[in-house]
C-alpha cells in the first residue's frame, strides 16, 4: 500500500469516506485508484519463527528424523533438535523406572507386583529346602534286617552318638558289638570299649534273636525336625500368609501390623486394626472447642479427622495424638478411626475374636472406645464395645483407643 487517501467530499451520511489504494491529483481533486492486497491473512496471536519462515521462504525448521520422539511431520528442514527414543518405564513410582526413558515400554512393575513375585521365590525356596531336608532325613533313616548271632552293619548317621545309647532300641538282644580296632560294647556288664559310633566305619554286632527293622539314625531324624524341618515350616508359614495379604486379605487375617477388618471392593485395599489397645486410657481433647476438619464420620475420614485433632488442639496426649504417633509392628501410620470406621471394627472384628476383654461389660462407660469425630464443642463419638452401640461422649472423658491403618 503506498498511500492512504481522503476524499475531498463528505459521504451522504455525513463522514468522510476512506479509501485505500493508489491516488493521483488531478484538477484539484485527490482520486483515489483501485488497489488489491494479495493473500490477506489475519492472526489473533503472535507466530512462531517456522510459520513466519513458511509463509515468507516456504520453510519448516523442526525435527526431520521420524525415529526421533519430537519428530515434526510438517517440517521441511532439519534445525538438529532430534531427540532419539529412549525405551523404559517411565513410572518414577515403579521399581524398574529408568529416569532416562521417555518413551514408556509398559514395562513397569510396580512395587507390589515385586514384592508378590519375590515371595513367590522364597516361599518356593523354602518349600524345596523342606523337601530336600525330608529326602535327605530319609535316606538317613534306612534300616535293614539281623539274624541272630554274627552280623555286620555300618553307622551312616551324619553325627557320632554314643555306642550304648544308639543302640538302646536292641539292648536285650545284643551280646557283644565290636569294632574294627578289637574294642567291644557288652551289655550285660555295662562295658563299652568303643565309646561312640564314628560315622562311616563299620561294626560287627552279635545277638541272641532276629531284630528286624534294625536302624541308628532314628533319633537323629527325629531331633532334626524339631531344629530344622519345624522352623523352616513356621517360616515357610509366615511367607505364605505375608504372600496371601497381598494377594488375597481377607477380614481377620493378621497382615500389615494388625488385624484387617476393612477390604473395599478391589480387595487390595483397607483397613487394619492394632492387635491391641494403647496401655492407657486417654481424653478425646479440647473440651468446649470446635476442631474445625474433624467432624468427618464417614469411612474414610478418620486419618484426616486425627490430623486435624493434632494441628487445632493445644492439649497434648489427646487420643488422636497417641495414636499419630504409635509405632507398632514396624508401621508409624495409625491414627484414631472415624466413628464408622469404628463401627465396621466392632462388627467384623470385635469384640469375639481380639476384644474379648470386654465381652463381659454390658452397661456403663467402660468399654467406651474413641472415634476421632467430632459432635460438637463438647461432645465427640465413642462406640460401645459392649453392644455397638455408639454415642457422644464429653470430651474429656478417659475413653480406650485403639489405633488403625490402611493398607
Amino acid at each position: 500500500i503506498n498511500q492512504t487517501s481522503y476524499s475531498g467530499e463528505l459521504n451522504q451520511d455525513g463522514l468522510s469516506g476512506i479509501s485505500i489504494g493508489i491516488s493521483n491529483q488531478a484538477n484539484g481533486y485527490w482520486y483515489p485508484l483501485s488497489g488489491k492486497i494479495d493473500d490477506v491473512g489475519i492472526w489473533g496471536r503472535s507466530l512462531s519463527y517456522q510459520e513466519i519462515d513458511l509463509l515468507y521462504n516456504g520453510t519448516i525448521i523442526g525435527c526431520t528424523d521420524s525415529l526421533a520422539i519430537n519428530f515434526n511431520s510438517s517440517a521441511t528442514e532439519d534445525d538438529g533438535s532430534c531427540i532419539q527414543v529412549i525405551n523404559g518405564c517411565t513410572d518414577s513410582l515403579a521399581i524398574n523406572y529408568n529416569y532416562q526413558a521417555n518413551n514408556d515400554d509398559d514395562s513397569c512393575i510396580s512395587q507390589e507386583e515385586y514384592t508378590i513375585d519375590s515371595l513367590n521365590n522364597v516361599v518356593g525356596q523354602a518349600t524345596t529346602s523342606i523337601s530336600s531336608l525330608q529326602q535327605a532325613l530319609d535316606t538317613w533313616n534306612t534300616t535293614i534286617d539281623l539274624s541272630a548271632g554274627w552280623n555286620m552293619f555300618g553307622y551312616g548317621c551324619p553325627s557320632s552318638i554314643d555306642v550304648a545309647e544308639g543302640l538302646s532300641n536292641h539292648t536285650p538282644s545284643i551280646i557283644i558289638t565290636k569294632d574294627n580296632s578289637g574294642n567291644v560294647y557288652m551289655p550285660e556288664f555295662g562295658f563299652n570299649s568303643i565309646g561312640d559310633f564314628t560315622p562311616g566305619f563299620g561294626y560287627q554286632i552279635k545277638l541272641t534273636e532276629a531284630v528286624e527293622g534294625f536302624s541308628l539314625c532314628d533319633w537323629y531324624v527325629n531331633d532334626i525336625p524339631e531344629d530344622n524341618i519345624v522352623s523352616l515350616q513356621e517360616e515357610n508359614a509366615v511367607l505364605q500368609n505375608e504372600l496371601k495379604c497381598y494377594q488375597n486379605p481377607e477380614i481377620g487375617d493378621l497382615c500389615f501390623g494388625g488385624i484387617v477388618f476393612y477390604i473395599d471392593e478391589s480387595g487390595k485395599h483397607g483397613l487394619i486394626a492394632g492387635q491391641e489397645d494403647l496401655t492407657n486410657r486417654y481424653s478425646w481433647g479440647c473440651n468446649g472447642q470446635i476442631i474445625s476438619d474433624a467432624s468427618g464420620l464417614s469411612l474414610g475420614t478418620g486419618m484426616s479427622n486425627s490430623i486435624a485433632i493434632l494441628e487445632d488442639c493445644n492439649e497434648t496426649n489427646t487420643a488422636a495424638e497417641m495414636c499419630l504417633n504409635a509405632h507398632i509392628e514396624g508401621y508409624s501410620d495409625w491414627f484414631l478411626p472415624s466413628k464408622d470406621e469404628l463401627t465396621l471394627l466392632y462388627q467384623n472384628i470385635g469384640p469375639e475374636s481380639i476384644f474379648s476383654e470386654i465381652t463381659s461389660f454390658d452397661s456403663g462407660l467402660t468399654a467406651y472406645y474413641w472415634s476421632s469425630s467430632e459432635g460438637n464443642s463438647g461432645l465427640a463419638w465413642h462406640v460401645f464395645f459392649g453392644n455397638g452401640t455408639s454415642n457422644g461422649t464429653i470430651k474429656s472423658y478417659l475413653g480406650i483407643v485403639r489405633p488403625i491403618r490402611s493398607f
